[in-house]
Parts: C-alpha cells; structure tokens; sequence
C-alpha cells in the first residue's frame, strides 16, 4: 500500500466517522423537538377527562437525592383492578408495579403543601430514596400520551388531606405540554 493510499483510507475512515456523529445528532435533535401539530393531539388527549385514572394500592415515592420528588409506583390492589376493569381499563393487573411520573410545577405544589413532611423513608438506595405514606393514598394519573410523555400524577391525596387537586395537578400538565415541551 503506498503513502498516498493510507492517506485516503484514513481520511475515509475520519469523513465516515463524522458524517455518522453528524448523522446521530441531527436525529437526536429531531427526535427532541415536538412539532407544534403533535403537541396540539397531546394537549386534546390530556385536555379530555376521560384520560385520566384513579388508582390506589400498595404506594412507594421516589425521592431523588436533592430532594425532589422524581416518581411513585404503586403497586395496585385487587379492588382498584376490580373497579379499573369495569371502567373498561383492562391493561392493569394486581400486585403489579407501575411508575408514574411529577411534573416540575406538581412537585411544587406538593412541597409547598406539606407532602414532604408525611413521607416515611423505607429504602435509601445511594441517591434514591422510598417513602411511603402511614395513610391510605389515592392518585390520581394520566395514563400517558403515546408518543413524548410519560404517564404523570395529577393528584395525590393521602388520607383525608388533599396534597394535589386534579384541577391543578391537570391544569399544570395541560401548561407543560403547551409552553414547556419542545
């Protein structure tokens, strides 16, 4: 192989090697932005009741080290399937976990209404931490758009307390998903 023949292998080699990272972040980049259109279909789907479940059973919260609420699983009761079944939400099954996810402005309302301070710590894993609550909880959740959203608490009452109320836990989804998401 002469001098000039290594040359254009390694400057092919290099042109391919970039073409392919450029390749890799324009899809990246597309693949993040929502066009204005998809996001007007989540907005409706989330905008439209119906959309939306009640669940209860078996609740864990999921605490990120720097003390934000990051998701909750629940792990559903026979009853809660029972009554999700007759409503025509025949994908759940009992003493089966399933996540489901805090907005930003949901978080907050939380904190600032005193959810924090009802949180029992049971798993401290490094940087995550459970909790769970001494009292019966009851969530509300979307059941999650099916493209760019996952499924999102809306309300949380724990016990008689009402820490989340569906109108705004709804109303600070619908605002995410008209101003925040790209």
């Amino acid at each position: 192989m002469t001098k000039k023949d290594k040359i254009t292998v390694i400057v092919s080699v290099i042109s391919g090697f970039f073409i392919t990272l450029a390749c890799f972040i324009g899809g990246i980049l597309i693949a993040s932005y929502t066009p204005k259109s998809v996001r007007q279909k989540i907005y409706n789907y989330y905008a439209d009741d119906k959309n939306y479940l009640t669940l209860y059973g078996d609740v864990f919260f999921c605490v990120q080290d720097y003390n934000a609420l990051l998701r909750v699983t629940v792990n559903l009761s026979e009853e809660c399937v029972q009554t999700l079944n007759r409503e025509g939400k025949k994908k759940y099954e009992a003493n089966k976990n399933y996540s489901y996810y805090f907005n930003a402005a949901n978080r907050d309302v939380l904190t600032e209404n005193g959810f924090n301070e009802v949180l029992n710590e049971v798993i401290n894993d490094y940087s995550v931490k459970y909790y769970r609550v001494d009292k019966p909880v009851t969530l509300i959740v979307s059941e999650g758009f099916r493209i760019k959203t996952d499924p999102t608490v809306v309300s949380v009452t724990a016990g008689d307390t009402c820490y989340l109320d569906f109108e705004t836990g709804k109303a600070n989804l619908l605002y995410y998903v008209q101003h925040v998401m790209k």
